[in-house]
């Protein structure tokens, strides 16, 4: 290359690169690339101000520049220096004096040399040109950009053949195609092109505005917006220019300094991409093609409003458009957030306020428009002059152009006729569904054929599970699984009582209970009551509920949900809530109960003119502020506001007067609401009209300001801005009426369109009369003054309430652990700015922990936020608290208090003096208490507290309390009623240790009494003991390090724990010291977990209401890997109703599944067998309109179109008829219907609205109105088609109306794909897919969520339920339950339990050694009982999941080949053990029986020898277990000093081997304060300050959060696993895949271990898993083996060996597996061709079904290559387990076709009966047979046994190049 040409500015260029770099090493300051870039814009700016440089003769001289041919190297040093020491902190300048002589320089000089070759000293193959990131005329190219900090280089051959050696000309545009190289760990390699069509379209402008994730998923879009039609290649000149890339720039930059998150996604047509704002209806129009390209940045989009900019300019076409600026983009936007707008044309004038005119031309000559004003939808604001001088004018104008408003209703007449209407219209709807004939003929068709009842397939059942389990009921009573239904208003308790106040014999005392007469009879009468009890009616009518009867008038989201309407569920809503205002219906009249039906009655709340003040003259200053907002927004928003009112429900109703164009005003009144004041301490009571409410205390949303290009980095807590209460109601109103007052009406906004913002403020929903309860009376004894003091903790629990934010979901998804190890596993540049996301915004803060440095190296600062207090789970530093002395300033950011102080350091609850022993526990222990704090019912009183064995009552957690103490302490039960603590109610002290209450003492019970309960020694200690109240485990402090549980009982007194007299039957003189001080005084958290609210049965009337227990996939791989099928068919096999939705899902996508689950693509296959013909909707008679002069003709009414659409589509599914073709997702076209019409799949009703609740959010979605779009603009075409066929029409009219018919089918095709977009994103496929969801899971009747706690005195094989509970459930003493735990990770976590009754339960208790199957402990855990019905089901259990055919874990194997017992032998169990070596040997001789059990077992020994013997093992070991606990009581912590302390924990927890090790103690210990040496060994000098330090808290949060985010991370070793391998060796898989999930679990208190068990799952777990061969290489440090660059694959044998050693290895995964299910897994991953172990995540051949593929993490192009293939949904034996009957009875069908046997015709199964044509006889035709409510059966027949015989299956064109 040529020194001459240009050489000079890239060595100086080079040098500024390389200075930079320097500066962060020296500085160690990230130095962002946009800080470079500022600073290299900055070094021109310096050499700008030094004299200018002359030019040759005759030439004016030109200012210096760092790109300057004649720049000299002083002052490009002194410049460089310069600038980097006023941006960069620290910096020292690094080129000395400046001259060509500084040794830096000269160093640089010769890198470059030797780079360039100029000067001879490089190879001229391997001469490069370096390119800087920072250079201004590379910098802002796509592949420069993708490089990061680093260095590109041109080669000098490309330079020379391109330029002839002028490296000048390189950077031209026409030497575009030039290829950029990179240098990467020491190769070079290519990077790009140097101009991409990425910069030609503008997108590498927005490279830096969104994530890379984005930006790759939009960017094909783009550049296809690019493409000629005709020829397919893109042309350059149909991307829009700069101007309008840099329009929608500024918008982004916008967003990213307001803190406001927003998602880039494709939008409609190719080369349009839009932003989405989060929070809003928001929506940005960022590309566009080079004709719209005025759109860009300047259409912003709410929900059917449309903000641009107009103007009143008038040229040749039409009036003129206005091309916005940058500036005017970013003033649109906050114009359409709802802010205030300043206008240009009149300084200090705001826009859309009244008062000034402009003159505009008209026929009659120039007239004054007013500068704001209203059309008939729209609104038009001046905002500037046009053009200087030409009197034109720029408008902002908001527009309504699709907004669909709520039914307006004029009167009350109006209002109860479409109420009426629409309730008696889902009465007849929900009626015909329940199809009560077809239930009852198909009953006798099949015993018309001789089949024995066992042999009866139930019938297909509606795919409307409220509907389907009415149906269940009633194949029930017909078949006579149950005998009767109940009444409507009868309950299961009734009825029992009944029966045994009269007997069973006396049927006619039953009558007003249950349905009399035949089993027909029976269901048709109940069918005929169902309309009354589940819909209703439309005056209000006696109900009884929950026994009282009270007048009511129909459910409002049944109503809703069977209507027959043309429109969606939400919109039938809408129109019901506008209806019943108007009518003036008290919310209290409707039915219904559920989350959806407490919303809508709040939207029924009305403005109350009795109660109403002027807003001005309310006592509140806040709602006085609200009310001049109120004002304000309508004042700028073209209104001259009137009256303000507000009534006693915080209703809002205003009147003004809108300006028209032509001058006039027109009144419009509104309403808005509900805002309600706040009290005193910072508290909001609701008021909403279903009664639902609350006290809340609000706190803020947390947003973070994108670090400002070009300054140095700053910290999260710094550009961090809230949003409270006050603005958030402040900016809805604002945005509400500049929307409302859009509309045409005159009446207008909602009285509770503000009511969503209080679910976004709150963490804890308080009783409202939580103050009220805590507010304490005194009277002054000497003034009888009165005073009332609220309850300091209740004080300090709200104010801390209000101290609470909470960032948003885009950080917690993407800036906390993984984005963490993903930066470091990629080796992420935290200077790398060039992409925007989550963890860019936060400068790569791992935000879980508070007090981290990020990797822009900047610290947390102090005093903004408590660092412990936080959300729990995946909310760890997600929800944060400010401190106490920190302050919000009006602009929303932080102004923190004083770290040095108490209260400038701590939240306020953190402050209290009770809490300073908290110092002595690890973060994971005081985010727990504090977190328990805020959602207490109370703080108590310090009691008396021992923590000791206690007989196994306190063992895994649960707690004993005396009765006095339960009394003192009331929870909020049931109901909201205050009630003593009972057993199941949860407890918590001040540290971290939480439990349930297992037992209630009364110590003044009766020895007799007490002896009978079994109970005599617990009761003897609490009456020896009258000072201790509360007895806890003493092995929880060992294991979780909190020293402050110790340290607070040590404050108080502290009494001696005496041994009573009595213990048990043994009798001795004396009571006895068990502890001298092993009594202190504690306080303790009465939660909010009250465990009659969290027990919940579910019966058939609960899984009508789509509630119940629901048996999950997981819960299937349990049963799967036992053999189950009995249960399954049980729990799965009345699934018709999700497989009948997963076929209408798949219609819509454009695939389809035949009766026996195969799937197809549509076009591509034809159906499998024929099928009923589906439902036609043809096309209807257009409706014109009529012409208002007889000249013209006739239009189209698309009103009454629209309005048809419902009559037509109805509330059923089918085909809709077409006049032209539409585009599946799969990319074929819509069936034809005729030579000239096409069918679209129309979805069922109740599958086209909906509403999903995903991880804390609602999902809602309603495709109707995408429907009736899409057919409006099909009567659009027919209309043209017309036009086009019968008029005369011009060559450019004919081309116009084509032209017209395109656009109209691309509408239709952008409707539909709004559609096809969710359903293939969120319905089959995602994290809760129909495949997961629907076909793999099931809700249970007669099912049960339960807290379960601890009884030592029951079976091993024994569940202890209440009365009334296993009553409801249908069990009694000895029957047996399912039981099991979620998440079920293998089947240990599933047991057949023998029920006993006891009536001290709500829950469910078992013996405690137990909980160790379930992963479970007591404190606070819920689990599923469930019965089963099927006497099959019941064997199978009993042989599979009883305790007595599981008594050993088999997943664990020892040195001599045996397994351990499946229960605990630890805890108080271990303690007794160590006290007594009979124990042991006992334990031994039966776990040694179990294992020769096992082993006979496999040796094949008959089952029934079998389980006769391990009953008896079972028996013995619960005798044995029961008496080792029962003579352990007593073992107690001292609390008489620290190192006392100490020695007994010792004592009671290390020494006897129940829990610790003297490693973990030590560690204890040291935190306690007490001195450690580096021995490890503990000294009695007590420092009395707690040893945990800062990098200790931090460790801490860190293994937290893993435990909140890792153990997804580990259960997805399963479940691709399971995917895999299901049908091989499902038992093996679950076994050695569970314990990684569990040790991540347990890895929770140590930090360390979690971290390191964190990166083996992240890296070599997974190469593991991948058939690599791993080496071991160092301590933690074990990678894949490679040849030639290619990873080594192993053998089986080496595979099971690695796998053995680094699961088992210290510095592996360090969790015991069984070597026999290693090998299992092993052999299952060979390829049989190579005996080479396959791939996991990759081989083709483990893809897995497609039933698990897309269960578990499947894409849509995975569904449409299984349906191309033909593949079964119900393939593999595992997954053929989940079909349906009438799909399992097709599959056999299927094989014996196969085989020769003809099968008979499928006409059922294939479809709903909603979407069958009406000449199929199963088609359901509305309003044709009445339908009926809850189903809820009662009684039984005798168990029969089905016989099972389940038949399983055989098992240069890419070129990018800018260059011409």
């Amino acid at each position: 290359m040529k020194s001459a040409h240009g050489l000079r500015r890239y060595f100086y260029e080079f040098v500024f690169h390389q200075a930079i770099d320097h500066a962060r090493e020296q500085t160690s300051e990230i130095v962002p690339i946009s800080q470079a870039k500022a600073i290299r814009s900055r070094v021109d700016g310096i050499l700008a101000g030094l004299p200018e440089i002359p030019e040759a003769e005759g030439l004016p001289a030109t200012a210096q520049r760092l790109a300057h041919p004649k720049l000299g190297i002083r002052d490009c040093l002194s410049a460089i220096d310069q600038a980097l020491g006023e941006s960069v902190r620290d910096y020292e300048p690094q080129f000395g004096n400046h001259s060509a002589a500084d040794e830096r320089y000269r160093a640089l000089q010769r890198d470059f040399s030797r780079a360039t070759g100029v000067g001879g000293e490089t190879n001229p193959k391997s001469a490069r040109l370096p390119i800087s990131p920072y250079d201004p005329e590379w910098a802002e190219r796509a592949t420069v950009k993708r490089g990061g900090t680093a260095l590109s280089y041109l080669p000098d051959e490309v330079v020379t053949k391109m330029t002839g050696g002028e490296v000048g000309r390189v950077a031209a545009p026409q030497h575009g195609n030039a290829m950029l190289w990179r240098i990467d760990d020491g190769k070079a390699v290519e990077a790009g092109r140097a101009m991409i069509y990425d910069d030609a379209s503008g997108l590498t402008a927005f490279m830096d505005k969104m994530s890379e994730a984005e930006y790759n998923q939009v960017r094909g879009w783009v550049l296809d917006g690019g493409r000629d039609p005709h020829t397919g290649r893109i042309d350059r000149n149909r991307f829009m220019s700069q101007a309008a890339v840099a329009r929608s720039v500024a918008v982004l930059d916008e967003l990213k300094a307001q803190g406001t998150a927003y998602e880039v996604v494709r939008d409609i047509n190719p080369g349009q991409i839009k932003a989405v704002l989060a929070d809003t209806g928001l929506e940005i129009r960022l590309t566009e093609s080079r004709e719209s390209e005025d759109f860009a940045g300047a259409r912003i989009y709410d929900n059917g409003l449309v903000s641009r900019y107009s103007t009143n300019h008038w040229v040749k076409g039409g009036v003129a458009l206005h091309s916005a600026s940058p500036d005017e983009a970013v003033a649109l936007l906050r114009f359409a957030q709802g802010q205030s707008v300043g206008r240009k044309d009149i300084p200090g004038a705001t826009v859309g306020v009244l008062g000034a005119t402009h003159t505009e031309s008209s026929r009659s000559g120039p007239v004054e428009v007013p500068d704001a004003y209203y059309t008939d939808k729209e609104s038009m604001f001046v905002v500037d002059d046009y053009a200087r001088g030409s009197g034109s004018k720029v408008l902002l104008r908001r527009e309504n152009t699709s907004r669909t408003l709520p039914t307006y209703f004029v009167d009350t007449e109006s209002a109860e006729a479409y109420g009426r209407a629409a309730v008696e219209s889902a009465r007849v709807n929900l009626q015909s569904a329940l199809d009560v004939e077809g239930i009852i003929d198909s009953f006798h068709a099949q015993r018309s054929q001789g089949l024995n009842l066992v042999e009866f397939e139930p019938p297909e059942y509606s795919a409307d599970a409220e509907v389907a389990a009415i149906q269940r009921s009633y194949w029930d009573v017909l078949t006579g699984e149950q005998t009767s239904l109940l009444r409507p208003g009868a309950t299961e308790e009734m009825y029992a009582d009944r029966l045994e106040a009269i007997g069973e014999s006396a049927e006619a005392g039953l009558g007003n209970l249950v349905y009399g007469g035949s089993p027909e009879e029976v269901i048709r009468d109940h069918a005929a009551d169902v309309p009354f009890e589940l819909i209703g009616t439309w005056e209000a009518e006696t109900h009884q509920i929950d026994g009282e009867w009270v007048d009511q008038r129909f459910d409002p989201s049944r109503v809703a949900k069977y209507m027959t309407s043309s429109v969606g569920q939400w919109s039938n809503l809408d129109n019901l809530a506008a209806a019943l205002r108007r009518a003036e219906v008290d919310p209290a009249e409707m039915m219904g109960t559920g989350f959806q039906t407490t919303r809508f009655k709040d939207r029924m709340v009305r403005f109350n003119a009795e109660t109403a003040v002027p807003i001005e003259a309310h006592p509140s200053e806040f709602i006085q502020r609200v009310g001049t907002t109120v004002h304000d927004s309508l004042a700028r928003s073209g209104t001259a506001p009137g009256p303000i009112l507000i009534d006693d429900k915080g209703v809002i109703s205003y009147t003004a007067e809108k300006q028209r164009r032509g001058g006039s005003r027109v009144p419009v009144s509104g309403q808005i609401g509900q805002v309600f004041d706040v009290g005193d301490h910072g508290e909001i009571v609701t008021r909403f009209a279903s009664g639902e409410n609350a006290l809340i205390v609000p706190g803020y949303q947390a947003r973070i300001r994108a670090p400002t290009p070009g300054q140095r980095p700053t910290s999260v807590e710094e550009r961090t801005v809230l949003r409270g209460y006050e603005q958030l109601v402040h900016e809805r109103i604002a945005h509400q009426i500049a929307g409302d007052l859009v509309a045409t009406r005159s009446d207008v906004g909602e009285p509770s369109s503000l009511n969503g913002v209080y679910s976004q403020l709150y963490g804890t929903k308080y009783p409202t009369d939580f103050i009220e309860r805590a507010t304490v009376l005194s009277i002054d004894p000497a003034t009888g003054e009165v005073s009332s003091r609220v309850d300091p903790w209740i004080e300090t629990i709200l104010s801390t309430e209000a101290k609470r934010i909470r960032y948003s979901n885009e950080v917690k998804a993407g800036s906390t652990v993984y984005a963490e190890y993903r930066a470091g596993r990629d080796r992420t540049d935290p200077a790398d700015d060039n992409h925007f996301d989550a963890w860019a915004l936060t400068g790569g803060r791992n935000m879980t922990v508070l007090t981290g440095t990020g990797a822009n190296r900047v610290p947390a600062p102090k005093g903004y936020f408590d660092p412990v207090m936080t959300g729990g789970a995946t909310n760890q530093g997600i929800v944060r608290y400010l401190t106490t002395d920190a302050e919000v300033s009006p602009d929303g950011s932080i102004v923190p208090g004083d770290p040095e102080t108490l209260t400038g350091a701590r939240a306020p609850l953190m402050t209290r003096s009770e809490l300073e022993t908290l110092a002595y526990d690890p973060f994971d222990r005081q985010q727990m208490t504090a977190s328990t704090i805020m959602q207490s019912s109370k703080v108590t009183e310090p009691a008396g507290t021992a923590m000791m064995t206690f007989g196994g009552w306190t063992a895994d957690d649960p707690i004993v309390v005396s009765k006095e103490f339960a009394a003192a302490h009331q929870i909020r039960g049931a109901k909201g009623q205050l009630r003593p603590l009972v057993v199941g109610d949860k407890l918590s002290d001040l540290h971290g240790n939480k439990g349930v209450v297992s037992l209630v003492v009364d110590r003044s019970m009766s020895i007799e009494d007490a002896e009978a309960q079994d109970i005599a020694e617990e009761v003897a200690w609490f009456r020896e003991n009258p000072q201790m109240d509360v007895v806890m485990s003493p092995f929880s402090l060992i294991s979780r390090r909190n020293a402050g549980s110790a340290r607070e009982l040590m404050a108080g007194d502290v009494e001696t724990l005496k041994a009573p007299a009595m213990r048990g039957k043994r009798l001795s003189e004396f009571s006895s010291v068990a502890a001298k001080a092993g009594v202190g005084q504690m306080r303790f958290v009465v939660t909010h977990m009250a465990v009659d609210e969290k027990t919940k049965i579910y019966d058939d009337e609960a899984i009508q209401a789509g509630h119940g227990r629901k048996a999950s996939s997981q819960l299937a791989w349990a049963l799967g890997s036992k053999g189950c099928p009995a249960i399954m068919r049980e729990f799965y096999g009345h699934n018709t109703g999700p497989e009948s939705n997963v076929r209408e899902y798949l219609r819509v996508a454009g695939l389809d599944m035949d009766a026996d689950g195969a799937l197809r693509v549509v076009g591509q296959a034809e159906p499998g067998e024929e099928s009923p013909a589906r439902r036609f909707i043809p096309m209807p008679e257009l409706v014109r309109t009529k012409p208002g002069r007889s000249t013209r003709t006739p239009g189209l009414n698309t009103a009454a179109m629209r309005k048809s659409f419902g009559d037509l589509i109805g509330d059923r599914g089918g085909d809709l008829e077409l006049p032209f073709a539409l585009t599946f997702p799969t990319g074929e076209q819509t069936e034809q219907a005729s030579v000239t019409s096409w069918k679209l799949p129309v979805l069922s009703s109740h599958l086209r609205s909906g509403q999903e609740f995903d991880d804390g959010t609602s999902v809602m979605h309603d495709y109707t109105r995408s429907y009736q779009q899409v057919f409006v603009e099909s009567c659009r075409y027919r209309f043209m088609q017309e036009k086009l066929a019968n008029e005369q029409l011009t060559n450019d009219k004919r081309s116009k109306l084509l032209a017209d018919m395109s656009t109209t089918v691309q509408r239709a095709q952008r409707s539909f794909e709004a559609i096809t977009t969710d359903v293939t994103s969120r319905v089959l496929t995602g994290k809760n897919n129909v495949f997961k969801t629907g076909l793999m899971a099931s809700r249970l009747s007669d099912s049960a969520t339960m807290v379960w706690t601890a009884d030592p005195r029951l079976d091993i094989d024994q569940v202890a339920l209440s009365p009334d509970k296993a009553a409801r459930l249908g069990l009694e003493e000895g029957d047996h339950a399912l039981v099991w735990r979620d998440p079920v990770l293998r089947d240990s976590g599933v047991r057949y339990l023998r029920v006993a009754l006891d009536e001290r339960l709500t829950g469910a208790a078992i013996n405690p050694v137990m909980d160790k199957c379930f992963d479970g402990d007591f404190d606070g855990d819920a689990v599923a009982v469930v019965k089963l019905h099927s006497q099959a089901a019941k064997d199978e259990a009993m042989a599979k999941f009883s305790v007595s055919a599981n008594l050993l874990d088999t997943g664990v194997v020892g040195p001599d080949g045996t397994h351990p017992l499946a229960m605990h032998v630890a805890l108080d169990t271990q303690v007794a053990v160590s006290k007594a070596p009979e124990l042991a040997e006992e334990f031994n001789i039966l776990r040694s029986e179990a294992n020769l059990l096992l082993a006979a077992e496999r040796g094949g020994e008959s089952a029934e020898s079998i389980a006769v013997r391990r009953l008896d093992v079972t028996e013995q070991l619960s005798n044995l277990y029961r008496s080792a606990q029962s003579r352990e009581f007593g073992s107690a912590l001292d609390f008489s000093s620290a190192y006392n302390h100490v020695e007994s924990v010792k004592a009671v927890c290390v020494d006897t081997g129940a829990k610790g090790s003297l490693g973990k103690l030590a560690s204890y210990a040291e935190k306690f304060g007490l001195r450690v040496d580096d021995a490890g060994d503990w000294h009695d000098v007590d420092h009395g300050e707690p040893g945990i330090t800062k990098a200790d808290q931090e460790a801490s949060m860190f293994a937290t959060a893993i435990k909140a985010h890792g153990t997804g991370l580990g259960g997805s070793y399963s479940q691709r696993a399971v995917r895999a391998l299901r049908g091989e060796d499902l038992k093996a898989v679950l076994e050695v895949t569970y314990p990684v999930t569990q040790s991540i679990l347990q890895a929770k208190h140590d930090a360390d271990e979690a971290r390191h068990k964190y990166e083996m799952l992240q890296g070599p777990g997974r190469d593991l898993w991948r058939g690599r061969k791993l080496e071991h290489v160092g301590v933690g440090q074990w990678k894949p083996e490679f040849v030639e660059g290619e990873p080594v694959r192993a053998s089986t044998a080496e595979w099971a060996e690695q796998f053995q050693t680094f699961y088992e290895a210290p510095d592996g995964f360090n969790v015991r597996v069984n070597p026999e299910y290693v090998q299992r897994v092993a052999e299952a991953l060979t390829d049989s061709d190579t005996g080479l172990v396959r791939n996991l995540e990759e081989d083709k051949s483990l893809v897995g079904t497609v039933m698990d593929r897309m269960a578990y993490g499947g894409d849509f192009e995975t569904l449409v290559a299984a349906a191309a293939a033909r593949e079964n949904v119900y393939d593999g034996p595992g997954n053929e387990q989940f079909a349906p009957a009438p799909t399992a009875r097709a599959r056999t069908w299927s094989t014996e076709a196969e085989t020769g046997v003809e099968a008979p015709a499928v006409k059922r199964a294939i479809l709903k009966r909603d979407v069958l044509a009406d000449s199929v006889d199963q088609a359901r035709t509305r309003q044709v047979n009445r339908r009926s409510a809850q189903a809820v059966v009662v009684g039984g027949r005798p168990e029969y046994t089905p016989s099972i015989d389940i038949k399983q299956p055989v098992a240069g064109e890419h070129d990018e190049g800018m260059g011409l």
